[in-house]
């Protein structure tokens, strides 16, 4: 199944639901869905938040070798003799 098609599923599957709802409730539901879509976009602005970077003053390779070097293990070697 498809990222559309499982959208559209859902789509219809809250439509089912909000389909015995009286016509107040359905238009308080629209109201503070539009309101939400509003206020996301202007919170949002320019930025994108789903991408962040990592800025580091050390190379990738002396960042490896850091990490590698302070690696400890707290098991124990199973002896097979």
């Amino acid at each position: 199944m498809t990222k559309e098609q499982q959208h559209r599923q859902l789509i219809e599957g809250y439509l089912a639901l909000l389909h015995n709802l009286p016509d107040d409730d359905k238009l308080e539901i629209i109201s503070r869905l539009s309101l939400s879509l509003k206020t996301d976009r202007r919170a949002q602005g320019d930025k994108d938040d789903s991408r962040t970077e990592f800025v580091a003053e050390k190379s990738a390779e002396e960042l490896i070798a850091e990490l590698r070097a302070a690696r400890s293990f707290n098991r124990a070697e199973p002896s097979f003799d």
